[in-house]
């Protein structure tokens, strides 16, 4: 009587035991079954995890091989020297401040990114190295020279625009690294030679984009400075003839006071009001004031003394010095001002022609053929197990 007793206390403390005292002893004992099964189907994950390994060392030897070349440059950046970039330079030290402080500066950098990565650089590389029988040799016909379309009329016959896309997505990477303001390119090709080629041909063909089409303020005001300078010029030279010349046809004298000057040249001469002026409109570069009319005279200009034209032709070659000194030192100012202002870089590293395959990468297969065969193989013996079971239940 006292054991039945005792027997219906267990019980009832077993009963009231709270759920998560009896939980641990649970999850040792399925931790137990998992560590049994995975010894008993122990070779079954052995073969499994090494047919994997084996599958993706044959993938990675098998695959075509390509090759990575790589071109390092880094923006010039024109400092003043002053109070606030030296601020600047203690505060792009600290970390979270400095990259803010970066990406706000990086104007030429992201220009620079932004030309590597424009459509019209993409189309010269392409066109320079044939590039479209490289990308698209699948639908190249060496025999008929010409392209063709893959898988059945799904893929039309590729252009230029077909061309461009997959070269930036999978020929070439254009890249900023933010801690050393280097930007990086680098090209990926089956022909380890002309991975460098094409490298190398990118940095040339920026530089040119740059002196060709990056037209700005400065380089605007310089060129227009440079064509007054190069006018003012000729007009010296010019006043000079004209007084050599007065020289040799007239004798000027106080006996010959007066001549006759021919009313066409006369004409050309502007007033000394009027070559103010229009110096002042050219080097303001203001070319939407009015143009000074020539000055036409109603009758002939005649018995003008010979002396006050000549002091007249020399007034005029000396405005003419005068501004030749402004605009030379405004052409100067222009080019320093240029140099601030320009796109400019230096080549850090050149591309050159690599030795190894950046793909397929043994290191890179061979854990993932390992991690998925171990995953595949525990998880088709806890599969097995989990049939047999269920097949076990419906026989009992």
């Amino acid at each position: 009587m006292s054991s039945s007793n005792q027997e219906n206390k267990n019980l009832q403390n077993s009963q009231l035991m709270p759920m998560y005292v009896l939980q641990p002893k649970e999850e040792e004992v399925n931790l137990l079954h998992i560590l049994r099964v995975m010894g008993r189907r122990k070779w079954s994950i052995f073969f499994v995890t090494l047919f994997f390994t084996l599958l993706a060392f044959s993938l990675a030897f098998f695959l075509p091989k390509k090759y990575s070349s790589q071109v390092s440059l880094l923006p010039i950046k024109e400092k003043s020297g002053g109070l606030m970039d030296g601020m600047a330079d203690q505060l792009s030290a600290i970390p979270g401040i400095g990259d803010k402080i970066g990406e706000g500066g990086g104007s030429k950098n992201k220009q620079l990114l932004g030309i590597l990565k424009s459509r019209h650089l993409s189309e010269k590389i392409i066109e320079q190295f044939d590039l479209m029988k490289v990308i698209f040799a699948n639908q190249w016909d060496e025999n008929k020279k010409e392209f063709h379309s893959a898988w059945l009329g799904l893929k039309p016959v590729p252009v230029m625009e077909d061309a461009v896309k997959k070269f930036k997505d999978k020929v070439v990477d254009v890249d900023l690294e933010k801690k050393t303001g280097l930007i990086k390119i680098e090209v990926t090709l089956k022909d380890p030679k002309l991975a460098a080629q094409v490298a190398n041909a990118m940095v040339v063909e920026l530089q040119n984009f740059i002196e060709e089409h990056a037209l700005t303020v400065q380089k605007r005001k310089r060129i227009f400075l440079e064509q007054e300078f190069i006018k003012n010029q000729k007009e010296i030279l010019q006043a000079g003839k004209d007084i050599s010349e007065f020289y040799s046809k007239f004798n000027v004298s106080s006996s010959i006071p007066k001549i006759n000057i021919p009313t066409e040249e006369a004409e050309n001469l502007p007033s000394i009001e009027e070559i103010l002026k229009q110096r002042l409109n050219n080097i303001s570069g203001d070319e939407s004031g009015e143009k000074i009319a020539k000055k036409q005279s109603t009758s002939s200009m005649t018995q003008i003394p010979g002396q006050v034209y000549l002091e007249y032709l020399a007034l005029n070659k000396e405005l003419l010095n005068r501004s030749h000194m402004l605009l030379n030192q405004q052409v100067r100012y222009a080019r320093a001002e240029e140099k601030k202002d320009e796109l400019g870089f230096q080549i850090i590293d050149e591309a050159i022609v690599p030795f190894r395959h950046s793909f397929p990468l043994y290191k890179v297969f061979l854990p993932i053929g390992l991690g998925a065969g171990l995953l595949i193989s525990i998880l088709f013996i806890f599969f097995q197990e989990y049939i047999r079971k269920v097949r076990g239940s419906e026989l009992s």
